[in-house]
């Protein structure tokens, strides 16, 4: 089945397959390149959303674990650099050494 891309680079579904994959206006297609060409794939949005929650709710747990969390930001910065300062310093003792 062929299709017309217009002047806005749009394109029209035919009803045939709206109707096949139930997409409707206002509906979020996914667009996926394929060896083949692009690719457009129904997207349920609520599923995406479960997925979205999902990834945040690992990042805040992290977060939560994090003894720094609470520090205002040049303390952390501090403690960062003071960090640093001893890797580094570790380094030298032992390009010293060798």
């Amino acid at each position: 089945m062929l299709r017309k891309v217009n002047g806005n680079f749009q394109i029209t579904l035919p009803a045939e397959f709206r109707r096949r994959f139930d997409v409707h206006a206002g509906d979020l297609l996914e667009v996926v390149e394929s060896e083949e060409g692009v690719m457009f794939r129904p997207v349920d949005i609520e599923l995406k959303r479960k997925q979205a929650l999902k990834k945040l709710h690992v990042i805040y747990e992290k977060l939560s674990d994090n003894p720094y969390a609470d520090l205002p930001e040049d303390e952390v910065m501090e403690i960062v650099n003071e960090k640093i300062r001893e890797v580094r310093e570790a380094e030298t003792k032992v390009q010293s050494i060798s």
